[in-house]
């Protein structure tokens, strides 16, 4: 499903450190100040788990950004909020 999805770029130590960690007990909190690379985490994790994938955000700008970067990766998400609703193999929901 996801095969031959790559990031543009590599991860830093510190976050392979998290997917492994992710992987490795199936579940987790990922917690980095802004701009660290969660979303490149998460993409990541997604690739490995090679599954159909909700994404929770609780801004639009966060939506925008996830679909954005999924789709550098080839990934064309859906999004789920209140202008728009719409499903893929990986959607990208808003929660309040």
């Amino acid at each position: 499903m996801f095969d031959n999805v790559s990031l543009p770029y590599e991860l830093r130590p510190y976050q392979l450190e998290a997917v492994e960690a992710l992987m490795k007990n199936k579940h987790g909190t990922i917690v980095l100040p802004t701009a660290m690379g969660k979303t490149s985490i998460g993409i990541e994790c997604l690739k490995r788990v090679n599954s159909r994938t909700a994404v929770l955000v609780h801004t639009e700008s966060l939506l925008n950004q996830w679909c954005e970067t999924l789709r550098k990766t080839g990934i064309w998400a859906g999004v789920f909020y209140g202008k728009e609703k719409r499903h893929g193999l990986v959607t990208v929901f808003i929660i309040n």
